[in-house]
């Protein structure tokens, strides 16, 4: 017992001896210690919208399904033709749905009226002064339902980068306002993307107004953990 407590005060007095060589007298230890700070960023850019489709429809009733069919194709037809000639490609237009519905009319009974013909579809373009004469120039050609029209940007990639990139740099001013020391970012999670796209009603037109085009807002936000270096001096 004697030779094992001699043993433990010579461990001791060797680390006082290391502690006085390595260490001069009167100084201070340095602790560094390491914390982590996690904030929300997010950031959004607002620019005009520079695509606009418009949603339209040819709707045919008559008493034969044959005649429906037939006066619906031949608007639809001319409809194409004359977006053909305006420098409109197939990849602008998109047919979205054909029906056929027999009509009866309930007031009475049951009385058979005939058959509803539609033909839908969209119309992409990238004029947009020239948006309300398009609009004139397909009704005056068939397209007799103007269900309305959605304004959007073809560079949506682009704009979001623009977003996460202000969202980060949203991140570290309110990293920084919380710490005063360095800050190392060490991880960041995307949370989500989104960019509104504007929709107007076929009354924006039949008004008789300019039709409003308003903004494309694209928002990102992110989550970003920093680790800051905290260092205690003790004497």
């Amino acid at each position: 017992m004697n030779k094992v407590l001699k043993v433990f005060c010579i461990g001791l007095l060797l680390v006082a001896l290391l502690l006085a060589v390595f260490v001069p007298f009167g100084s201070n230890l340095s602790v560094s210690a390491e914390a982590n700070i996690v904030v929300v960023g997010e950031g959004c850019v607002s620019v005009a919208p520079n695509v606009a489709t418009i949603n339209i429809a040819v709707e045919t009733r008559k008493e034969d399904l044959n005649q429906a069919v037939s006066e619906n194709k031949a608007s639809t037809d001319g409809i194409f033709e004359i977006l053909a000639q305006a420098g409109y490609s197939e990849d602008d237009i998109q047919t979205k749905n054909f029906s056929v519905y027999q009509r009866f009319d309930y007031s009475n009974g049951e009385k058979f009226l005939g058959y509803q013909v539609r033909s839908s579809f969209e119309v992409r373009t990238k004029d947009l002064d020239g948006l309300d004469d398009l609009i004139k120039n397909l009704t005056a050609s068939g397209a007799n339902c103007v269900e309305g029209i959605t304004f959007s940007c073809d560079n949506e990639d682009e704009l979001y980068k623009q977003a996460i990139k202000l969202a980060l740099e949203n991140a570290k001013v309110k990293a920084s306002a919380l710490s005063q020391e360095n800050l190392e970012v060490e991880k960041i999670t995307e949370e989500f993307c989104y960019m509104n796209s504007l929709y107007r009603d076929c009354y924006s037109f039949a008004s008789g107004k300019e039709i409003s085009k308003g903004t494309i807002k694209v928002s990102a936000k992110v989550i970003v953990e920093f680790s800051e270096e905290i260092e205690n001096n003790q004497p």
